[in-house]
């Protein structure tokens, strides 16, 4: 797999710089390195991530460009083109590997039957006084479902 220095520059300043799983995910997506290795096959990136993830001893540069392809990987497993590789070899590899899959994950959604006629309202949180607890409620006062401002 072919990268320019400026590539391996530019994923070695996003690995230094990252300081959560997604921290890093988001950089790394923005990157021209992992656009160019999303280009390669699923299959030919599994390959790649094994032998430099075998490594003993890699520097910044090496683990910078283990995490561009297993988030290349990530990507097209999102299109459809998933192998197996494990993810755990990287110390932020599986919580990458969450978020993405999160993506994707749908949401819970709560549907009222149509005789409820809930209502929205905010009030005084009463474990803080400053606290504003927002949510929506039921005819009967309870909540149907609860969020909070700070």
């Amino acid at each position: 797999m072919k990268l320019a220095i400026s590539d391996l520059r530019e994923l070695a300043l996003v690995f230094a710089l990252a300081n959560t799983p997604l921290s890093l995910l988001r950089g790394m997506r923005k990157t021209s390195a992992v656009e160019k290795l999303r280009q390669y096959s699923a299959a030919e990136l599994a390959e790649y991530y094994d032998h430099i993830t075998a490594r003993p001893g890699r520097s910044e540069f090496v683990m910078a460009l283990a995490y561009a392809v297993l988030c290349a990987i990530l990507l097209r497993a999102q299109q459809g083109d998933a192998v197996a590789v494990d993810a755990t070899r990287l110390l932020w590899g599986e919580r990458m590997r969450e978020h993405l899959e999160g993506a994707l994950t749908t949401t819970t959604r709560t549907v009222l039957s149509g005789d409820v006629k809930p209502e929205v309202r905010q009030a005084r949180s009463l474990s803080s006084p400053t606290r504003i607890a927002s949510g929506l409620f039921g005819p009967d006062g309870q909540p149907v479902v609860s969020w909070r401002n700070s």
